[in-house]
């Protein structure tokens, strides 16, 4: 189980707190609960045919290496979404990561507490393909196209592996436990800091 403090400016995610004090003070009464939250799974084969797996409580993406655009086949669930996606690449984000990286390409912002998977094109070419919210079962599967030429790589919550020709993601439930001061409030956080910032 993990304390997230935040440090930043957004403090979407974590307990906005500036007053150590009153963290210390409620943390020593036990006034919080304890959340737990999926993370995305990212199984990479790479160009070499080796494979590594990695988790991500925010998200996993997919871009481009070089200059050129980087060519995608998308699959979910053994539904060909797109044969062939000309763009800078693909986020898959869970809820509480939609407010990151996903949001900025284009993504709806989720409440942190609904159980989604979110695909997020980064700069799509052809075809346009919009962002959407996935139930927590599903598998997407994306195989790089021309990887020699328009070589791919894969960024896990900021952990890069490069030279990917296929990665399979999912979500895995209850993979994370976050601990949340009795007063905060995810609804008034996302409503404040999202979707009518001052």
């Amino acid at each position: 189980t993990w304390l997230p403090l935040n440090a930043g400016t957004l403090g979407f995610l974590m307990n906005d707190e500036t007053d150590l004090d009153v963290v210390a003070r409620e943390l020593t009464e036990a006034n919080w609960r304890i959340i737990p939250f999926p993370m995305v799974e990212a199984t990479v084969v790479h160009t070499d045919g080796t494979t590594t797996t990695a988790r991500a409580v925010n998200d996993a993406y997919l871009e481009r290496m070089t200059g050129q655009a980087a060519r995608l086949r998308l699959r979910v669930s053994g539904v060909t979404v797109v044969d062939q996606l000309v763009a800078d690449g693909l986020i898959f984000a869970t809820a509480l990561g939609s407010t990151a990286y996903a949001y900025s390409a284009g993504g709806q912002p989720m409440h942190p507490l609904l159980e989604v998977l979110q695909i997020t094109p980064i700069c799509p070419h052809r075809p346009k393909l919009p962002s959407v919210a996935l139930p927590v079962n599903v598998v997407a599967e994306v195989e790089v196209e021309e990887n020699d030429r328009r070589p791919v790589r894969v960024v896990v919550d900021g952990r890069a592996r490069a030279h990917v020709a296929r990665v399979e993601v999912r979500l895995v439930r209850d993979a994370v436990r976050l601990a949340y001061l009795a007063h905060h409030d995810f609804t008034q956080q996302l409503l404040e800091k999202v979707v009518s910032p001052r």
